[in-house]
């Protein structure tokens, strides 16, 4: 799945009704680990305290930072004063020290990558799989999904059904979370219309007693990954920027001092 990843120096301005997707590897990052574990919250270090494997810790670190910086950019706050706190449903949102309303944003990561998420005001969700892992598709699909999605996917031809299997995954745990209800809302709540070779899918997800429809948007973060974005209504693009080494070297450098998002007459193309 072709998606352009666009090289920015700094994080685009967000409007109203678009959003901006970041994806980073460990690999390009894992040198920041030590500057990110430095603006954890208390809780969040007792987090990683009390995390005995070491690449969990790592990862919970990474994401983390990297979420931090980002939030920090656009809020124009320093990373380790964010406040970071969670819903009754265990959804992370801005604390109320930054004010009513303001970004939401959600994050994945799988294998070896990360993804972030970010909206002016829209209820967003991400959702990353690593497609290189085995995946007993019926099997799962039989005992999670949709009975009528499990008989669409057997229907499938063999070499094809794993694929349409992360498709329909990936899309359900995007607008879960998107919603607020996580996997504990159960993923057969969530019936994914798609097409297999599609871009997009719409996901009708039982929510405070009536069922609304999703729309959803594939994106290729990298070879053998597969992302899923979904957004309230309908209206709402996005664009995908690559956080590299560089750019978020910048960010580090200039968050002190930084003089807020790219400005609108220095956009280049996104994703429609």
């Amino acid at each position: 799945m072709e998606t352009i990843w666009e090289t920015l120096s700094f994080p685009p301005a967000l409007s109203g009704a678009e959003l901006c997707v970041f994806k980073a590897e460990w690999t390009s990052v894992r040198e920041f680990t030590t500057t990110f574990e430095r603006w954890l919250a208390p809780g969040e270090s007792a987090r990683v305290a009390g995390t005995s494997h070491l690449r969990v810790r790592e990862r919970f670190v990474l994401s983390r930072g990297i979420l931090r910086l980002l939030l920090g950019r656009y809020i124009r706050c320093d990373p380790a004063r964010v406040d970071i706190v969670l819903e009754a449903s265990g959804r992370p949102i801005l604390g109320p020290s930054h004010g009513p309303g303001g970004l939401r944003w959600s994050l994945a990561h799988s294998h070896e990558a990360v993804v972030v998420a970010l909206s002016h005001h829209l209820r967003v969700g991400i959702d990353l799989e690593y497609l290189g892992r085995p995946m007993h598709a019926s099997e799962v699909a039989h005992r999670f999904f949709h009975a009528n999605e499990a008989t669409r996917l057997d229907t499938l031809p063999e070499d094809g059904r794993t694929e349409a299997f992360f498709h329909y995954w990936t899309a359900k745990e995007a607008v879960l979370k998107a919603t607020g209800l996580g996997l504990s809302g159960a993923l057969d709540r969530c019936v994914v219309e798609y097409q297999p070779g599609a871009a997009s899918a719409i996901v009708h997800c039982a929510e405070n007693d009536h069922v609304s429809p999703w729309h959803v948007a594939y994106l290729g973060p990298y070879p053998q990954y597969l992302a899923a974005i979904s957004a309230e209504g309908r209206e709402w693009t996005y664009r995908c920027v690559d956080a590299s080494r560089a750019f978020l070297n910048a960010l580090i450098e200039g968050h002190m001092g930084h003089d807020g998002p790219v400005p609108e007459s220095r956009r280049p193309r996104k994703n429609d």
